[in-house]
């Protein structure tokens, strides 16, 4: 099953494949399970979603070798995801925010669940990276 991509995106893996779509719904399960259901539910939705999104498109990522963080980072700046819903939006943002965090700031998924990360606080982190061709 392969959805059609009408982001205008080539980064927008949320209109990816069945297996991209399972992996992320067994990513909620695996937190639920690794962190408890209470501490799930305090956890940013931000996080919950960046995070099952970042594990279901890494392998994605990695078979496309042209893939560039500073391309999706300009992507979402540049206001190529504002004509989309609000959901898909969401969960871009949650993408970019959590990657950066992980990948770009080199940090676990315990200090993502654990640490008081400010989502604005991250985003702007990001676009000043951006704007100082940082990234």
């Amino acid at each position: 099953m392969k959805a059609r991509n009408t982001s205008g995106s080539k980064f927008n893996l949320l209109e990816g494949n069945l297996a991209h779509i399972i992996a992320h719904e067994i990513c909620h399960q695996l937190i639920t399970e690794e962190i408890g259901y209470f501490r799930m539910r305090k956890t940013g939705n931000w996080k919950l979603e960046g995070f099952c999104e970042y594990t279901a498109s890494k392998r994605r990522k990695t078979e496309n070798d042209t893939y560039q963080f500073r391309e999706f980072a300009a992507d979402y700046f540049n206001g190529q995801f504002d004509e989309l819903p609000a959901g898909r939006k969401l969960y871009l943002k949650s993408l970019l925010l959590t990657e950066y965090y992980l990948s770009y700031l080199d940090r676990s998924f315990t200090e993502l669940v654990h640490n008081k990360v400010s989502e604005y606080n991250l985003l702007d982190e990001i676009r000043d990276r951006y704007y100082r061709n940082n990234l």
